[in-house]
């Protein structure tokens, strides 16, 4: 197979089928949105909550700086804790959502992709929708293990700092070492378990079957997968840099346009490059579900003496017939 004729066979699929990443695109962004409606919402009732007394409007209509943060740190003291309370079940609520929602675009988006390229796929679809929640629920469990992973790292620079009085700046290489290999990790395992994913909505099994499917399939074709991994990631380097460009270019009209205006214009920026973030991902779900497919049956059909032959070895054609006959004829006198 030719390395890169995964990535072109993706885009072709999107570019003729534009209805597949606008699905993916619909579930992703109608979760960021509720996202943001519970957080909005959230800091927004812990705000209306806290205790204000007339001590605290007083210091507050002071004026005095010393004042005024010695208010500040009476009205938010003791309320850390309702914050924190509030926002775990927040994060639980959205967690679920995320792994139902995920579960349920996943199967509609990849299901069109195998139906597109042809492919039966194998297996209950139930059974392959339950294992798929299970994939889900493993990625949210990595994705809060890189969390904790990050406060460790945290820690970890941070007493080793004090313990052997390290400089600031090396101490800051350390965390960024930790960083960068707990942010790794989490990306191969979200990779492994998002692509067997897609392997399972067309093999069936269950979760650790697909898992295994996927590490064969990434041993029986390296340099496909290699190649589409590495073209779609420097596909989104390039489109965050792009967006980064523009984001300083807009920042730096800040004389030449209006607040407003720039928030607008940078909101838009971000808007462009989520949505050809989620056009990509698309992209490489297609190219994926193409690595997959199962081998072209092989042209049983071979050649002798010029002929096509079936799989018995006669060739198939009609000895009876006169010009095609490979007996001799009798001459007849």
């Amino acid at each position: 197979m030719n390395p890169f004729a995964p990535t072109s066979e993706g885009f072709r699929l999107i570019s003729r089928q534009p209805a597949i990443p606008l699905a993916e695109i619909a579930w992703r962004w109608s979760l960021v949105a509720a996202t943001w409606f519970l957080s909005f919402f959230l800091i927004l009732n812990y705000l209306d909550g806290l205790p204000v007394s007339a001590l605290d409007r007083l210091l507050l209509a002071s004026g005095d700086p010393l004042l005024v943060s010695r208010a500040i740190a009476r009205i938010f003291r003791g309320s850390l804790y309702n914050l924190t309370e509030a926002a775990v079940l927040v994060g639980l609520a959205l967690t679920l959502a995320w792994i139902l929602l995920a579960s349920c675009g996943r199967a509609a988006t990849v299901n069109a992709l195998y139906d597109e390229f042809g492919i039966d796929r194998q297996g209950s679809r139930r059974a392959a929708s339950v294992s798929l929640i299970a994939l889900n629920v493993a990625r949210s469990a990595i994705t809060l293990a890189a969390f904790i992973g990050t406060l460790g790292a945290l820690l970890i620079a941070g007493s080793f700092r004090i313990s052997t009085h390290l400089a600031i700046a090396d101490a800051s290489r350390l965390l960024v070492v930790l960083l960068f290999l707990v942010w790794l990790a989490w990306w191969g395992l979200n990779w492994l378990l998002s692509t067997a994913a897609l392997v399972l909505l067309g093999q069936g099994g269950d979760a650790l079957a697909a898992i295994v499917s996927t590490l064969r399939l990434c041993q029986d074709k390296a340099g496909p997968v290699f190649a589409t991994t590495a073209i779609f990631v420097l596909f989104h380097i390039g489109a965050l840099a792009t967006a980064w460009f523009l984001g300083v270019l807009i920042f730096g009209m800040l004389g030449a346009l209006q607040p407003g205006q720039i928030v607008v214009l940078e909101l838009a920026v971000v808007g462009l490059y989520f949505l050809v973030t989620n056009v990509l991902y698309a992209a490489r779900m297609a190219a994926y579900v193409f690595i997959s497919r199962p081998e072209e049956k092989q042209d049983l059909r071979g050649r002798a003496g010029g002929w096509p032959v079936d799989n018995s070895g006669q060739a198939p054609i009609d000895r009876g017939e006169v010009i095609l006959s490979d007996v001799p004829l009798i001459a007849q006198g």
